[in-house]
């Protein structure tokens, strides 16, 4: 059973070559094509994010993903077709990065999240960080902890 598409797949560290693949993409396809090829690599795309897994991105056409690789925490954008890396040198820093990525993505997009979310993390978040709820990566467990208090 494949490891969900939000989840890192076992051990494997991002190479140079797995780095290139992402920026040099020619599969002709779209977003789905790109992250199939990601397994294995040690990238691994980012379906949810916050409390709740709201999403991040518009699949297929938007896509973010992370990737650890010794020293370095790595942010990937892809865009249509194009695609950005970001490197940190934390995994706090490139969960920063990635709230203020989801933040971005979640007020530009008021219809699908609902003007209740977009208002209270503008409300909220002027200047400051995104609430608790609103950051982090998503999992079953942390949503299921918050749950059961």
């Amino acid at each position: 059973m494949k490891a969900p598409w939000n989840e890192p797949r076992g051990k494997a560290k991002p190479t140079l070559g797995a780095t290139m693949m992402l920026t040099g993409f020619e599969g002709g396809g779209d977003g789905y094509d790109w992250m199939a090829k990601l397994d294995g690599t040690g990238w691994f795309p980012i379906a949810g994010w916050g409390l709740d897994g709201w999403d991040l991105g518009d699949w297929p056409l938007v896509v973010y993903g992370h990737a650890h690789d010794g020293d370095d925490w790595l942010l990937v954008e892809y865009v249509e077709g194009d695609v950005t890396v970001w490197k940190f040198a934390t995994k706090d820093d490139l969960y920063a990065a990635t709230d203020t990525v989801a933040r971005r993505v979640w007020e530009r997009d008021p219809e699908h999240y609902g003007e209740a979310m977009v208002a209270a993390i503008r409300d909220r978040t002027a200047g400051a960080h995104l609430p608790a709820e609103f950051r982090g990566r998503f999992s079953w467990g942390r949503l299921d902890k918050e749950e059961a208090k």
